[in-house]
Formats: structure tokens, sequence, C-alpha cells
């Protein structure tokens, strides 16, 4: 069984302020679908974590979401949600420094926020 975990951090920082586009689920529907294989798994990914993006869609617009997967755990943990038209959003890769420092600062958050146990799990099968 695959579960999807909103932590803490991506609930206060990436989903609440974007809520009103995309909800819970649009997130849960995308995450079926990285579960699925479906997504863009991301290149020169400094981390240990496997990283994937994936489009959403909505009546406000197009978006992106990345998230990691913990494979051993069945687990798919969004990172980053941003509109398409912003400038994470625009472009998604390592290569992108503001994406980047982003995905960097809100990973050691989310795995303050796992340890802590302040997280909402969703079960996507």
């Amino acid at each position: 069984m695959h579960s999807l975990v909103i932590t803490k951090t991506f609930k206060d920082k990436e989903f609440s302020p974007l809520a009103s586009s995309f909800s819970l689920e649009k997130i849960k529907s995308a995450s079926r679908l990285i579960k699925n294989g479906i997504g863009h798994n991301l290149k020169n990914n400094p981390t240990s974590y496997v990283a994937i993006k994936h489009t959403l869609t909505s009546k406000q617009g197009a978006g992106r979401i990345c998230c990691v997967l913990i494979f051993s755990m069945k687990l798919i943990i969004p990172v980053i949600l941003a509109k398409k038209n912003d400038k994470i959003g625009q472009n998604m890769s390592f290569d992108n420094k503001k994406f980047l420092d982003k995905f960097l600062k809100n990973i050691e958050l989310i795995e303050k926020d796992l340890k802590e146990k302040r997280i909402e799990v969703y079960n996507l099968n």
C-alpha cells in the first residue's frame, strides 16, 4: 500500500498559499500518477531521495508539484508546489538555483516534520 505523506512544512509553506488553485484531491491524484510511474525524474539531484515532478491543472491555471519517493516504505512526500508561471514552477529542475535552494531547505524541514510526526497520511490505493 502506497501512502501520500503531507508534512506540516509542505502544508504551511507550499499547499496553503495555493489551496484555492490546487485542492488536496489534485495532490492525491498527482501522487497516484507518480506512484504508477507517471512523472519526470529530476536529474542532478544532490540528495539521496528520488525526486519526481508532475504537472497539475485547475480552472485557476497550471502548476507543478515535486515529490520525493521513499520506495522501501512506499511513501510519496510532496516537497514543492508552484504555479507553472512563477520562477520555480517555470523551471522545476536542480539546474535552477531558486528551485534547488528551496528544495534543500524544504527537505531539511520535512525531515524534521517526519521525525516529530507532524504529518497527515493518506492511502493512495
